[in-house]
């Protein structure tokens, strides 16, 4: 984002970072399973969105690829083709999850655990997986958005459903992340 310094003259603009926000937890009334408001759009994203699944798996896995060749400072290697299935699997079962609105105990831990850590590509290391999470959860949440907001509609109230589903979900697995990673490093130390 571009701003205008005010010691600056009329020609030069000081370019400020953008302060990445931070993702809100929400939580249900009882602790387990989605809210009351979030299950109101739960069909309609499973109807929006399920045919772009696939394709969100598949950023996912193409991303979590091009951020690993980006540490090898560039060198393009093929995955072995085990690492390219279990990621696959992960990126999968993880939009599957989210779509269906899981947000139980068991598949924040099996999101926590396994999923991000493969996807990372960091093994059982969940406090180096932890900002990789951060950035999939995002594009996850922007491939939703734009599976969900597609058609200009009189209405966007329902499309405001669909997308609080995903929110709610990404928000409850992310915050079940920071929480496992902060375990983690307890246990260290």
């Amino acid at each position: 984002m571009a701003k205008r310094s005010p010691a600056a003259n009329a020609n030069t603009i000081t370019i400020t970072a953008l302060e990445q926000r931070p993702f809100v937890r929400i939580h249900s009334e009882d602790g387990a399973g989605l809210p009351r408001e979030a299950r109101k759009g739960l069909p309609l994203l499973q109807e929006l969105a399920a045919a772009a699944a696939p394709r969100i798996a598949r950023s996912v896995v193409d991303w979590t690829l091009a951020r690993d060749a980006a540490r090898r400072r560039g060198r393009r290697e093929a995955p072995p083709i085990s690492v390219l299935n279990r990621r696959r699997r992960a990126a999968r079962s993880w939009v599957e999850a989210i779509l269906a609105g899981q947000v139980d105990a068991g598949t924040n831990h099996v999101f926590a655990t396994a999923w991000m850590p493969q996807l990372a590509g960091t093994g059982p290391d969940l406090e180096q997986a932890l900002p990789s999470t951060r950035e999939l959860v995002e594009l996850v949440r922007g491939a939703f958005a734009a599976s969900i907001f597609t058609d200009p509609a009189d209405n966007l109230v329902p499309c405001a459903r669909a997308m609080h589903v995903v929110e709610v979900v990404l928000a409850r697995e992310l915050g079940a992340m920071e929480d496992a990673a902060g375990r983690a490093v307890k246990n260290r130390s």
